[in-house]
């Protein structure tokens, strides 16, 4: 069972996820040192709000704070499970453009 969870929590395994895929997610190793990790996101015509915008839908920003949250803990060798609560409150609309969000854990 530990061994299971152990690859889904895996970069292989966390890009293996349907939603990550859609994404195009991309998880990035720790930097040496710093205790951070990367889920990078590159734009793509389908992570769009709306056709003929240049917005980013915001729930695509927020599902890549949640997994590299997840990334984090897991590389940080925490046992990460299911998101209970998460709030993100965006300042402004995110442009359509590639994204990285950085994490690690407190």
């Amino acid at each position: 069972m530990a061994e299971d969870h152990a690859s889904r929590v895996s970069a292989a395994g966390l890009a293996a996820s349907p939603l990550h895929r859609f994404m195009g997610v991309e998880f990035r190793e720790p930097e040496p040192g710093t205790g951070f990790v990367e889920a990078f996101l590159p734009f793509s015509e389908n992570l769009r709000r709306q056709d003929g915008e240049e917005i980013l839908h915001g729930g695509i920003l927020a599902s890549l704070v949640d997994v590299a949250g997840v990334w984090a803990l897991s590389c940080d060798g925490g046992v990460p499970g299911p998101t209970v609560d998460q709030r993100v409150d965006f300042l402004r609309p995110a442009l359509c453009v590639d994204h990285v969000a950085r994490a690690r854990v407190l």
